[in-house]
Formats: structure tokens, C-alpha cells, sequence
């Protein structure tokens, strides 16, 4: 069973203290985190400042090198980060793997990004004491974002901050979800093989109380959550005069006319309905038949659930 430690300014630290993550299949320990405490999180704070002052320098090709690397790294551990997903989530191995592939694909996006984040040029003369006069518009990083990830994709979810906040010339730090932990530690293992400067990316598990510190700490500049309405809506009203992006969710409905296919759309409504269990943002909710099919699609949908499997999520 592995144990991962936290990430704070390019070092691996102990936390405050260990949990087991069980798997949600069977219930035996996959991993051994460190989380932290309110302490540990504020030293996390300190070194995301502190290397600011660095980050907010690098050019565009170096942000396009380092990302670059985590996405060829990413795809060189694929089978190993899939593993961890499946072990920690109950996500079964091929859908862990396409999650992997997403992932390669989310940092590689943002390392092309990283070479175009343009400003603008704006023409000042439109009248005739301006004649001559241009305005230039620059985009500058805006400091320390903080992250808050949910369980159902531990790397993917993950990639879709870290990775537009280090192409932004930012510093990131991470609380993931207590029991997908150790898929970001192994994330974190391959940002800090690159040219990050230390404390450029922070990964921290901790408790509800340790993260708030996050939302308190006027020095980060933006807060980016994905997770529950519950959750989100309060965290905003805490997050005072910080920029915040909030994920939180779909209600996803399905309209099947009378000329649909049907042998196209239930296949596809068990899979949008079942697949991971139902745990994916957009999975289906709520199914609109009209009443010429309606009892033939229910019909075929049933059989088709019931022939679904349960089981190993390592199980190919």
C-alpha cells in the first residue's frame, strides 16, 4: 500500500495525519495519505506567493515546455494513473483509461494555449486630439489560484484547473477529494518532475476547516470549485472579494421523439444512465418519451439494464 505525502513548495511534507483510502468496491486499503491541518495549508499560502514572483516571469515557451513534459509524462504512466483511478473511484479500468487520455490532452491544450494568451491593440484616434494614439492591453497572471476538485474524475477534474492556471503564468494550489487523493499525489509527482518553480503547484487533502483557509486568505486572488450545489453556493458567499468559478453539475434530460432510432437511442440511454454508476456531471437524469414509443423504448431499455454487469473495477 502506498503512502503519499502532501506537496508544499516542491517537497513532499508530513501532514498532520493519515488516513487509509478503502476501495469503494471491496473495502480493502489502496493507499495511505497525509492530510493537512490548518498550519500546513498556510505554508502551502506562503510558498504559492513566494513563487509568484517567478511563475508570473516565465516566458511563453517555458509555461509550453512544462506543460508539455506532464502531458507526455501523463501518457508514459498511463496504465498506473488509470489503476489509481479505478482502485480509489470504483471507476472501471477502460473508462479510468480514457479519463488518462483526457487528461494527456487537457495539459497538452493548455501548453498550446500558454503561446497565446494575447493582449490587444486598440485604436485611440477617433477624434482629432487622439490622432496617432493606440491603446495596448496585456492579460498578467493574477496570482494564487486555489482549486477544490470532487471524487467522480481524480485526474481529468484536476487537469481542467491546474493546467490553464500554470499556462497562465499563476500558481495552483490543490485540495482534492479526500478519497481520489493519491491519483493527484501521483499527479503531483509528475508536475515537480519538470521545471516548475517550487511551490508553483501545492497539493494539500486536508479537512473542510484546513480548506477554508483557502477561501479566507485575501492573497488568493481566484477560487475554482467543481462538487454540489450545497457545497458551492455557501463557498462563494465565504470566498469574499475573490474571483470564483463554480462547477456544480447538470440536471441532464433526454427527448426521444417517434422517429427516432430507437435501436441507436436506448443503447445510448443505458450507457448515458449507467455508466460509472451514474457518477459522471452529465450523466442522464430524467428520459422524455413520446407516447408512440413509449412503451417499446421502456421495453428495450429495461433489458438492456438488466443485463448490465457489476463487478471488479479491474476487471477488463
Amino acid at each position: 500500500m502506498t503512502e503519499y505525502k502532501l506537496w508544499i513548495n516542491g517537497h513532499q511534507v508530513d501532514g498532520f495525519e493519515t488516513r487509509d483510502i478503502l476501495s469503494p468496491y471491496d473495502g480493502t486499503p489502496v493507499a495511505r495519505v497525509h492530510f493537512a491541518d490548518r498550519s500546513l495549508m498556510q505554508q502551502a499560502i506562503d510558498s504559492a506567493i513566494s513563487a509568484f514572483k517567478q511563475t508570473k516571469t516565465l516566458s511563453s515557451y517555458e509555461r509550453y515546455k512544462i506543460l508539455e513534459k506532464i502531458s507526455r509524462t501523463i501518457e508514459d504512466r498511463k496504465e498506473e494513473l488509470a489503476k489509481s483511478i479505478a482502485l480509489v473511484s470504483g471507476k472501471p479500468i477502460r473508462s479510468a483509461r480514457l479519463e488518462v487520455e483526457r487528461a494527456v490532452n487537457t495539459f497538452l491544450i493548455a501548453a498550446e494555449e500558454a503561446k497565446r494568451i494575447y493582449g490587444e491593440l486598440i485604436p485611440l484616434d477617433l477624434m482629432s486630439t487622439t490622432k496617432g494614439r493606440w491603446g495596448l492591453v496585456r492579460r498578467f497572471p493574477l496570482g494564487v489560484i486555489a482549486g477544490i476538485t470532487p471524487f467522480n474524475f481524480p485526474l481529468n477534474l484536476v487537469a481542467h484547473k491546474m493546467a490553464p492556471a500554470i499556462a497562465s503564468g499563476n500558481t495552483f494550489i490543490l485540495r482534492p477529494a479526500s478519497q481520489v487523493s493519491p491519483t493527484a499525489m501521483i499527479l503531483g509527482e509528475i508536475v515537480h518532475s519538470t521545471e516548475l518553480p517550487p511551490g508553483g503547484v501545492n497539493i494539500l487533502p486536508s479537512s473542510y476547516n484546513a480548506a477554508e483557509a483557502l477561501l479566507e486568505d485575501e492573497q488568493i486572488k481566484m477560487v475554482t470549485f467543481t462538487g454540489s450545489p450545497s457545497v458551492g453556493w455557501p463557498l462563494k458567499k465565504k470566498a469574499h472579494k475573490k474571483r470564483v468559478t463554480l462547477e456544480l453539475g447538470g440536471n441532464a434530460a433526454v427527448v426521444v421523439e417517434p422517429d427516432a432510432d430507437l435501436d441507436y437511442a436506448v443503447p445510448r440511454c443505458v450507457l448515458g444512465a449507467f455508466a460509472y454508476a451514474g457518477q459522471i456531471c452529465i450523466s442522464i437524469q430524467r428520459i422524455f418519451l413520446h407516447e408512440k414509443i413509449y412503451d417499446r423504448f421502456l421495453n428495450e431499455f429495461i433489458d438492456q439494464t438488466k443485463k448490465l454487469k457489476l463487478g471488479d473495477p479491474l476487471d477488463e
